[in-house]
């Protein structure tokens, strides 16, 4: 046993050495590309760890949860929160102004090199390091084992897109996996991935999408409807949509532009002014002014704003994040971008809490574990966007008839108790998952 934990040692350092050298080596490369790069060149400083001037107490079990993308950023603070002992690390600058904007403890990753990463944790006292869904920086990891900081990959996924080759490059991902104490995964599929790349199985746990949590999730569909009944036309909302992806709602704002409320929520905000310049082509009216609000307007605000481009036949352009919750209780329809242009779906989970029935296109592999509950229910899929354009023909049609006669049922009213069903499956799972979060959190 002795001579084992000796080999696995060597390999560990072995590999550690290499993986350093190599980086060494390419550091300049790296260096440059990510002061090029505008979503990489943000808190530049403290990627070298060195500028960290903050003293932080060693008795709070301090611990670190990395994210990656905004996405990752927002599930990742609405779930574990921001208590003195929580700290963030961002990839990216949307991530980490999210973070910053809402008075998160958040620093920019430190480059990957054995160095930066050692400065960083022991300046920080870590004592948990936590990655949401499968960052590998192997030297904050090799690191973290050498500081004897307890590791834990959360909401763990490997990727369709990914996974043919992790598993050619198996040896390596079986020794990186092997060296966390605890991977919780998404669904059992996810659990079997990582047990075909050589993890052991006593150190998984399926707990399910964390996209499933809902902090005290309260909003019954009577509240639904009184909101609706601000409005005269229903809202639709594009959620996430990609810059790729605008041409398809300009295709939709052509079409039903005075029969609903358009509001276009980006997945990225840096690609705005393209999506501004496809609807001046179309000659249409556009407000985008959310970020002149010192603070996150308030649910009545949002009602103001929506009853005045509702007047001047206006569209609604999200220019900030962290909002688009709020005009999930507004809306009654919202179609989820990133699945119109093969890159696996963004998060549909969401608008279905707040009971809107929603669409999505034929890609939605990110979300393949929660799918079938929600599919055909209060969630839609279909081919291409000539077909959802068809589906809102219908729907169109249905909302007209539902005007002039108050007892015929639309496709709203007829998936309401769907609707509902499925906003108690995610409560439910809001339920586990806070237990979960405090063994994650309390025990170390």
């Amino acid at each position: 046993m002795k001579v084992y934990k000796m080999i696995q040692s060597l390999i560990f350092f072995i590999y550690f050495f290499i993986y350093n050298i190599i980086y060494l080596l390419f550091f300049p490369i790296i260096l440059l590309i990510y002061f090029l790069l505008k979503d990489l060149n943000y808190d530049f400083k403290s990627r070298f760890s060195f500028f960290i001037k903050e003293k932080y107490s060693d008795s709070q079990n301090n611990i670190l949860i990395h994210c990656s993308s905004i996405g990752e950023s927002i599930l990742a603070s609405s779930f574990f929160g921001g208590a003195p002992n929580i700290f963030y690390s961002t990839f990216n600058k949307a991530g980490y102004d999210y973070l910053r904007g809402r008075n998160f403890k958040v620093f920019s990753l430190p480059f990957d090199f054995f160095i930066f990463c050692f400065i960083f944790l022991k300046k920080l006292k870590i004592k948990k390091l936590i990655l949401i869904e499968q960052e590998i920086w192997p030297s904050l990891i090799f690191t973290s084992k050498l500081l004897k900081i307890n590791l834990i990959i959360f909401n763990g996924i490997i990727y369709d897109r990914s996974f043919p080759w992790q598993k050619r490059l198996r040896f390596f991902y079986k020794f990186i996996f092997n060296l966390f104490d605890k991977i919780y995964t998404q669904s059992f599929e996810m659990t079997d991935r990582f047990i075909s790349l050589g993890t052991k199985k006593e150190i998984l746990i399926t707990s399910g999408n964390i996209k499933l949590y809902f902090k005290d999730l309260n909003f019954p569909i009577e509240e639904k409807y009184k909101l609706f009944s601000n409005f005269s036309k229903p809202i639709v909302i594009f959620s996430s949509f990609h810059d790729d992806e605008f041409c398809f709602i300009n295709q939709f704002v052509s079409r039903f532009y005075n029969n609903f409320i358009v509001v276009i929520a980006p997945r990225f905000l840096n690609n705005l002014n393209i999506l501004k310049k496809l609807i001046e082509i179309k000659k249409l009216n556009f407000i985008s002014d959310f970020i002149s609000f010192e603070e996150k307007p308030s649910l009545k605000n949002l009602i103001e704003i929506v009853k005045f481009i509702e007047k001047n036949e206006q569209i609604l352009v999200l220019d900030i994040y962290g909002i688009l919750r709020d005009f999930y209780k507004l809306s009654k329809y919202v179609v989820v971008g990133g699945s119109f242009n093969g890159k696996g779906g963004q998060n549909f989970v969401e608008p279905i809490a707040f009971l809107n029935l929603t669409f999505i296109g034929p890609s939605y592999n990110n979300f393949l574990s929660v799918y079938d509950f929600f599919s055909n229910k209060s969630l839609f899929s279909v081919n291409d966007f000539y077909e959802l354009i068809l589906k809102f023909e219908i729907i169109l049609d249905e909302e007209k008839k539902s005007r002039i006669n108050k007892n015929f049922a639309n496709i709203y009213l007829r998936n309401q108790s769907n609707l509902i069903q499925s906003q108690n499956f995610i409560i439910n799972s809001s339920t586990k998952f806070e237990e979960i979060k405090n063994n994650l959190v309390n025990k170390m």
